[in-house]
């Protein structure tokens, strides 16, 4: 293949560079722009359902499957670590234990251990412990926490 480098060539190549890095940060800016628009739909929707939770059972039992849909909705959303200790504490309100320390498990699976929201996953995870009457896993936590210097 025999390629010619004249003045006219290097016009085209460089013309053809440059849309297509146009087209690419274009691309990429509508891609950041959508999502950051649905961070800012799904923490709105978040602020909504937590203005509607009473402390009855079924006022707290909706609040924690329209948070469920959120957040399967938009599984990576900012705020979705947030949204999922609300998750959890809502299940530990209604008493489903189990389930609130599926929840927290899984935070502290994905979070790094100096995540600024690791002391709170722990706290929760402590108060399912003590419900459940969990002392060995209690006393874990626990000395997590102390190592954290929280307590």
């Amino acid at each position: 293949m025999n390629l010619i480098f004249n003045k006219k060539n290097i016009t085209i190549l460089t013309v053809t560079l440059i849309i297509s890095i146009i087209l690419i940060t274009f691309v990429a800016g509508m891609q950041i722009h959508k999502t950051e628009r649905q961070n800012k739909i799904a923490a709105e929707s978040y602020y909504d359902v937590l203005q509607t939770i009473r402390q009855d059972k079924k006022s707290i039992k909706s609040a924690k499957n329209k948070m469920e849909d959120i957040l399967s909705n938009n599984p990576n959303i900012k705020i979705s670590n947030i949204i999922a200790i609300s998750i959890a504490q809502l299940h530990f309100e209604l008493e489903e234990y189990e389930d609130s320390i599926k929840i927290y498990k899984s935070l502290i699976l994905n979070l790094k251990s100096k995540d600024s929201i690791m002391p709170i996953v722990l706290s929760g995870l402590k108060m399912n412990y003590e419900k459940l009457k969990l002392l060995d896993k209690l006393k874990e936590t626990n000395d997590q926490l102390e190592k954290m210097g929280i307590f």
